[in-house]
């Protein structure tokens, strides 16, 4: 028992910061400081689900940290996802409906076939399993839009790395009570966000690279334009100019 609580409680913690990230930027957004595109809804909606076949598969099994860390995690889905509809729906009042009741009418099929479904509590841990496994088909969407523009802006670094921690705490728990559907999913999981997180460095790191190559180019170049001018004030005018580039490159190396 304390072994398991052990790996239990930083995954569940881990788990729930990883649920509540993508409700963030809903609060610019309200603020009015961001639009409704730039909302993660894809992401909140794979968390939803994820996080709503786990509760249900480790009430039934008893699994207290996982059913706790999931519970937090529908509860942060579902309000993203509120908000998300509540704003869609001054734009585009039909999707903004149609997309309620689909999300409503799911919740209240499995409420109510709750008992019918967890019969055969093998059987619901592979659905959960492979619901898991669906989901994880947007970050595999995102690591292939990276691989093709070679942009690591795709990728959520702090999320990737936080999913990853609380996967392998997750995989390692399901080892320990011998449980197949959580190992394989969450170690699934954090194979992605380990290639996640190892694009994003790999791709950052040649961005800086180019973007450096620009910036030398560019004091070489005003160098050059101000070298013939003896004036005082234009050699001062060129130091300010000078620095104020490297200054540019100092804060976009540091992010």
């Amino acid at each position: 028992m304390v072994e398991e609580n052990f790996f239990a409680i930083p995954a569940s913690i881990l788990t729930i910061i990883n649920y509540s990230i993508p409700d963030i930027p809903l609060i610019k957004i309200i603020k009015n400081q961001l639009k409704i595109e730039e909302i993660p809804i894809m992401r909140l909606v794979t968390n939803y689900v994820i996080s709503f076949f786990w509760y249900f598969y480790s009430d039934k099994i008893s699994y207290s940290q996982n059913k706790f860390a999931n519970k937090i995690g529908i509860y942060c889905s579902l309000a993203g996802i509120g908000i998300y509809l509540y704003y869609e729906f001054k734009i585009n009042k039909i999707d903004s409906i149609l997309n309620a009741l689909i999300i409503l009418f799911n919740s209240l099929f499995f409420y109510h076939y709750y008992d019918f479904i967890l019969g055969n509590l093998n059987m619901f841990g592979k659905i959960s399993m492979i619901v898991h496994l669906v989901m994880l088909l947007y970050p595999i969407y995102l690591i292939f839009l990276t691989i093709k523009h070679k942009d690591y802006n795709y990728i959520h670094f702090y999320l990737s790395l936080i999913s990853l921690a609380a996967s392998i705490f997750w995989f390692i728990y399901g080892e320990i009570n011998k449980d197949f559907y959580i190992k394989t999913s969450y170690g699934t999981q954090a194979f992605l966000d380990l290639i996640q997180i190892l694009l994003y460095h790999n791709y950052k790191r040649k961005d800086k690279q180019i973007n450096s190559e620009m910036i030398n180019y560019k004091l070489n170049d005003i160098k050059k334009t101000k070298s013939e001018d003896n004036n005082s004030d234009d050699n001062y005018d060129t130091a300010i100019e000078i620095e104020d580039e490297r200054q540019k490159f100092t804060k976009y190396d540091n992010l």
